[in-house]
């Protein structure tokens, strides 16, 4: 604790710094209302429209001054997308690295050093992290239902249940419109890659209704290095098949002087585990099934609003192994979530808004027959004059299971300042302390799980600065920041006796990590005529992510593994009347395999050469795309002996109609 400390009072001196909550990191960005940063939600968002060029007024100095390093994904990037899942998105357009087991493999995300476990995964508001593993399949999520991804670093930015080192990754869904509107789109690719999906959004009387679905499959049969072989020789994957299906509903409309709001999400997915590329593929398939329902209800009061909501998740993940199945192994896992949240904020006068938010989350394992229970309490203050902007949150968290109780005070703060007479500097810090409780299958596991396993604690502080300029028709938006964290009581498996002569991996708090790094993007826009235009953007990132467990241990002082220490991604992106051409690339460092800094994965460069078209008809418009993946044909693994696919082509077309 004295460490955080240390860290918040240099960080604090050294800048003065940026902003309360809001999601405009990126371009394409057009102000149309001004909305106070302190109170902007996935609500106001929508205010801010966006179209393929970003415009800066006199409102954008509240889009500036963002005290969080936030990241957003917006409806104009999403439409034009021909990836098919948000791990796809994620690893090309924001600062996480995505390490997946293969193109149709399990992709886990890193924010900041930190593992999949310490990421907080949202749709519209509500966590979709698995209690049962403690972590979110992110390839198992379609963008197609998405109106926005936003990705917030740190832990200032937390709310909810759970905290995270990392960050959080909040996910939007469409919001069904006043007139009828249809999406539509196919996409098919190499080595069996293909996706159908749609949407359609009608009003009948006082409600606004939309369906999505999604319906996809890839074979993964490309091929590969053996790298069992002596000789270079090539085999192809086999055994990868992956199918997902998908269907998202969501109903709104104004009763009783409230914004009712209710969804209801179910997704299937089936895919083979055929293992690493050194060993004979296995005939294992692992099947995730999930059902979510969220009813929420949105009422004004005097200077405020009051919001409650109301949720309900349902997974289950079966693994079949192939005809020799090792019996001590469990083949299936199964938990049900209850969640109520309700927040209350109000203005007081017009620099200052103060609110309150309680969560009570309830969770159950089937196969454990053991149950945890949450409850959260977050107080914030927001100030926001025409220079400063400061959020403070005090949290209150505690977990109750096996009639063991947890509490942690989880203060957080962030602080923006504008020097000057400036319009277009900011400066930012945010700090803020975290707790993450073990998941089932830390503490009940058969065999090595751990039922005495205590939440991990941690805090994590950063600073930064951000510059905006507009000269004629070009714009830019450039960030920097240092960021800082240390995380204690790390739950880690190890291996131990469980009798004599007898080892098995056994669940511990017994690691500490202590992560540092810096991060930069640069933003920009040009609008040569009036049918032409540029858009660029690079995302840079060093992270340095150490285990400071045991200074007597071989894995003392070195990078975590399959962190990589840099990750650099660019975008250049042309468009000349109703056509486009982008170009993306991606450059990640070496990335250590084993806990003592051995058996490097050598780094990589990915290139990806997209083209589009839309054609404008009575009937709607039509968009053409075309993709170059892996345009280079490098070798890529994120997982060793789990490789990526090689160069190949995607195509998709997607219609879109809207109107009375």
């Amino acid at each position: 604790m004295r460490s955080f400390y240390c860290w918040l009072l240099l960080l604090t001196m050294g800048v003065c710094t940026t902003r309360a909550q809001t999601a405009t990191d990126t371009m394409s960005v057009e102000v149309v209302d001004v909305i106070p940063v302190a109170s902007l939600t996935a609500d106001s968002l929508r205010a801010i429209k966006l179209p393929g060029i970003l415009v800066m007024d006199a409102s954008f100095a509240s889009l500036l001054r963002s005290a969080l390093s936030i990241r957003t994904i917006t409806d104009a990037r999403i439409s034009v997308w021909t990836g098919s899942t948000v791990a796809e998105m994620l690893s090309a357009e924001s600062f996480a690295f995505i390490s997946q087991n293969g193109a149709t493999g399990s992709a886990g995300i890193s924010l900041r050093g930190t593992g999949s476990d310490h990421a907080v995964i949202t749709l519209d508001g509500v966590e979709l992290t698995d209690p049962q593993t403690g972590r979110l399949d992110l390839s198992i999520i379609p963008v197609s239902f998405l109106e926005s991804v936003t990705v917030s670093l740190g832990s200032a930015g937390n709310s909810g249940v759970r905290s995270a080192l990392g960050g959080t990754v909040s996910l939007t869904s469409l919001v069904p419109t006043d007139q009828p509107s249809y999406r539509f789109g196919i996409l098919a690719g190499a080595y069996g890659k293909r996706r159908l999906g749609g949407s359609a959004s009608y009003r009948i009387g006082p409600v606004k209704a939309l369906l999505a679905v999604d319906l996809s499959a890839d074979e993964g049969d490309y091929p590969f290095s053996d790298p069992s072989s002596i000789f270079p020789r090539e085999i192809s994957r086999t055994g990868a098949r992956k199918e997902m299906q998908n269907v998202y509903m969501r109903a709104i409309s104004e009763l009783a002087g409230g914004r009712w709001d209710a969804s209801i999400w179910w997704s299937t997915t089936s895919r083979g585990v055929p293992g690493p590329a050194n060993a004979v593929p296995t005939q294992a398939r692992q099947d995730d099934n999930a059902l979510r329902l969220r009813l929420g209800v949105k009422y004004p009061i005097s200077g405020g609003s009051f919001k409650t909501t109301l949720a309900f998740s349902e997974n289950r993940l079966s693994f079949t192994e192939g005809p020799v199945a090792d019996p001590t192994s469990r083949n299936e896992m199964h938990s049900v979530t209850m969640l109520l949240t309700s927040r209350v904020t109000k203005a007081m006068g017009r620099r200052w808004m103060v609110g309150s938010q309680v969560d009570i989350n309830h969770t159950s394992s089937g196969y454990t027959l053991s149950d945890q229970t949450s409850l959260r309490l977050d107080n914030r203050i927001d100030y926001e004059s025409a220079k400063i902007s400061f959020t403070s949150t005090v949290s209150i968290a505690s977990w109750r299971s096996d009639e063991k109780t947890e509490t942690h005070v989880l203060p957080r703060f962030a602080l923006s300042v504008m020097p000057g007479a400036s319009q277009n500097l900011a400066f930012r810090t945010s700090a803020g302390l975290i707790f993450r409780s073990p998941s089932f299958n830390d503490r009940y596991w058969i065999p090595g799980g751990n039922p005495n396993l205590i939440p991990e604690s941690g805090w994590t502080v950063d600073a930064g600065v951000s510059f905006a300029q507009t000269t004629g028709s070009v714009s830019m938006i450039l960030k920097g920041g240092l960021f800082g964290s240390r995380l204690s009581d790390k739950i880690i498996w190890y291996p131990g006796l469980a009798g004599s002569g007898i080892r098995v991996w056994t669940a511990s708090n017994v690691g500490k990590v202590v992560g540092y790094g810096a991060e930069s993007s640069i933003d920009l826009s040009w609008r040569a005529t009036s049918r032409m235009s540029f858009e660029s953007a690079v995302i840079s990132t060093w992270t340095r992510a150490e285990d400071r467990t045991d200074e007597r241990t071989r894995s003392f002082g070195h990078q975590l593994r399959y962190t990589p220490a840099q990750n650099t991604k660019a975008r250049v992106r042309i468009v000349r009347a109703m056509s486009h051409v982008e170009l993306m690339y991606e450059w990640v460092s070496k990335r250590y395999t084993t806990s003592d800094g051995g058996l490097p994965l050598d780094a990589y460069a990915l290139l990806t050469i997209r083209v589009g078209h839309v054609l404008k008809t009575r009937a709607g418009n039509v968009m053409l795309g075309a993709a170059l993946e892996n345009a280079t044909d490098a070798a890529i693994e994120h997982i060793r002996f789990y490789p990526m696919p090689p160069r190949h082509l995607t195509f998709s077309l997607k219609y879109e109609l809207s109107g009375s």
